[in-house]
């Protein structure tokens, strides 16, 4: 390929607010060649927290919202992509029809979309849906293993487009050295409590309510323990009020949106994660970074991060007993604790080091424009 001029990428996305994919998606996009790809993210629904991350490291974040009518989205980045003349339309999860008819009404040569996991609700429409747009993609990013099979055998797209490449995260931006007691007394822990966190949004698929059961049970042996929440969603009221009448008030603490998730991670002794679906969970990625040990649910790709038994403990989905009884083996082993969290911290560096993930993608991107005769 000759490098005699950037490649446009025209990233399109329905927020990038509060969130693992929205997280993970920003964080790839500053890492990209900036010789090599230019880079413009177009956003549905809002800019979101992400956005100003992006813009200082002068990628431009555009809101094309107030769409007042079916397809009107599409038609709008129709005219956007011939003026930009965009050579990539690159789409992630929750954006399966409009980027990609926008793209081939625009005549752009390259079509690419990310799945973060799988559609949820999973209707027979969604499958169909995603399936005929599939046609018209060069490629699709699976984020795991498990995904890429459901999307091949079950959703019907051609193998031969999708490519697996993990979620990850730069190991580097979670620091060992954080002073846990000084950031306990600022939630309101005391120092000697012992703390278990779940990271998420607070909407169905997440489950709390599972983790909320266990943590009930948990409590009835292990009093020593606090249960942390970070994340928003339309189910916090909810979740607040059921938080009470299990526990009591004052035992699981909700912390909404935070944007010093990597110093939460280092209070907190076990990270959860009680989801019924998931994609590659960053979360889980962004705690064994940390060195923190996991219990999570055995759902999606979780399998291809946590390795069960030796960096953490994966039980099915929905069942409290379970997760009751790996949040306690943890909570009562000191050294349990700090050997599963050493060893999910390597396997990240390893295996899960987002300098991989970028430049995998990158050359998709390259090998795409070189064949597409773009450069």
């Amino acid at each position: 390929m000759r490098a005699d001029r950037q490649i446009k990428v025209a990233h399109v996305i329905n927020s990038l607010s509060v969130g693992g994919m929205e997280k993970v998606v920003s964080d790839i996009i500053k890492r990209y060649d900036k010789r090599r790809i230019f880079s413009t993210v177009y956003c549905a629904e809002s800019e979101g927290e992400y956005a100003e991350g992006l813009k200082e490291q002068g990628i431009e974040v555009r809101l094309v919202n107030n769409n007042r009518y079916p397809l009107e989205f599409a038609f709008r980045l129709v005219g956007i992509f011939q003026r930009e003349k965009i050579d990539v339309v690159h789409s992630y999860s929750g954006i399966y029809r409009d980027a990609t008819l926008a793209g081939v009404l625009a005549g752009v040569k390259v079509l690419m979309h990310t799945d973060q996991g799988k559609f949820y609700p999973d209707t027979r429409w969604t499958r169909l849906n995603h399936r005929f747009f599939s046609l018209f993609r060069d490629k699709i990013i699976a984020v795991s293993d498990e995904l890429k099979e459901f999307l091949s055998k079950e959703v019907g797209i051609d193998p031969e487009k999708i490519t697996r490449i993990y979620n990850a995260v730069d190991v580097g931006d979670y620091p060992v050295g954080i002073d846990a007691v000084k950031k306990k007394n600022e939630i309101g822990i005391k120092p000697e409590i012992m703390v278990i966190g779940m990271i998420a949004r607070l909407v169905p698929v997440k489950d709390h309510l599972t983790l909320f059961k266990a943590f009930k049970e948990v409590k009835k042996t292990f009093h020593n323990v606090k249960l942390l929440v970070a994340g928003d969603g339309p189910l916090r009221g909810a979740l607040e009020k059921a938080a009470i009448q299990m526990c009591g008030a004052g035992e699981i603490i909700f912390l909404g949106n935070r944007s010093d998730v990597s110093e939460l991670l280092r209070i907190m002794d076990i990270v959860c994660l009680s989801s019924l679906s998931e994609g590659l969970s960053l979360v889980l990625a962004e705690a064994m970074a940390s060195g923190v040990p996991i219990v999570a649910t055995n759902v999606g790709g979780n399998a291809e991060l946590v390795v069960d038994g030796s960096t953490g403990f994966l039980v099915p989905p929905g069942e409290v007993e379970s997760m009751a009884e790996a949040i306690l083996e943890l909570l009562n082993g000191e050294a349990k604790r700090k050997e599963m969290g050493e060893r999910g911290r390597e396997r990240v560096v390893n295996d899960f080091n987002i300098l991989n993930t970028v430049d995998s993608i990158e050359r998709i991107y390259y090998d795409l424009a070189d064949k597409k005769g773009i450069m």
